[in-house]
């Protein structure tokens, strides 16, 4: 209920005023009118010009679009510039204005009070490398393995009944961890992402994080490059060691355009990773990848 806030209700389970409201005043001048909407065919390119708007017209209402102050069908409306009405063509009622803030609202009050009941709390790690994941930790068919990393949609359904619904959003993790190996002489600066819009990773080098990228554009998932650079981290034997270390990539997709899903937008790392070393050297990781 939180989504750009623009829910109608609060996280708290209280109406996010004057939303709230207003849309049940809309709600309930749409029910009053549904016999003559539904009765009548789908006006959507026939609007009749009323002075500078349209007028939608279904039986004995219509959908008035910002015409100002007009005359019709003997009837004198006003509807303001940049909004939309709801009128009664019979008794010649406004029966709802999208400007029109609803006359009454909910009257709520938040009372915060302590409890004693959230005072204990427990932490723990949860394991990045691979190798440190307890066995059958993960259900069935959720870890894979792959030479090249994949859309993240491929192998984050697995909650699913059935793993090919790709449609099934709600049945999917947000989270997908890619893994790999590489060999470097010297201390790695960089990561480059190939991925879309909307997506966070964190990179872990030999099970520590090294550095963070994200993008929240809510926009189409067009292809993004994600350039992460890296941050020295004691423990990190990438540091100091030559020889062969793990690359740990933690991906959350962070929500889809509106009706995105539809078209089959991709999440997660969709092409190969580049790394570059202190040296100036650049590659792509060429080892097996898991993916769980």
């Amino acid at each position: 209920t939180m989504y750009a806030v623009d829910a109608t209700v609060c996280p708290d389970g209280l109406p996010h005023e004057p939303k709230f409201s207003q849309l049940t005043a809309m709600h309930e001048a749409i029910a009053s009118a549904a016999s003559s909407i539904v009765s009548n065919d789908a006006q959507l390119d026939n609007g009749v010009t009323v002075g500078s708007g349209k007028a939608f017209v279904y039986g004995d209402v219509a959908f008035l679009e910002g015409t100002g102050k007009v005359t019709f069908k003997g009837h004198d409306f006003d509807v303001p510039s940049d909004s939309s009405s709801l009128v009664n063509l019979t008794s010649g009622v406004t029966m709802f204005n999208t400007l029109t803030v609803a006359s009454t609202v909910t009257a709520t009050q938040r009372v915060v009070a302590p409890t004693s009941g959230l005072q204990a709390w427990s932490q723990w790690p949860e394991p990045i490398e691979t190798s440190s994941v307890p066995p059958s930790a993960y259900p069935a068919g959720s870890v894979t393995s792959s030479p090249h990393p994949v859309d993240m949609t491929q192998f984050t359904s697995c909650l699913a009944a059935d793993p090919s619904d790709r449609s099934a959003r709600s049945k999917r993790s947000t989270f997908a961890i890619y893994e790999s190996s590489f060999e470097s002489n010297n201390s790695i600066s960089s990561v480059s992402i190939p991925s879309v819009q909307t997506m966070s990773f964190e990179v872990f080098v030999d099970g520590v994080l090294r550095g963070t990228s994200e993008d929240l554009s809510h926009s189409h998932g067009s292809s993004l490059q994600y350039d992460v650079p890296l941050s020295d981290a004691k423990g990190d034997r990438s540091n100091s060691e030559s020889g062969e270390h793990t690359l740990t990539i933690i991906a959350e997709e962070l929500g889809y355009a509106n009706y995105g899903f539809k078209q089959g937008l991709l999440k997660g790392i969709v092409d190969d990773v580049k790394v570059s070393d202190a040296a100036g050297n650049t590659w792509t990781i060429d080892a097996q990848w898991t993916l769980r």
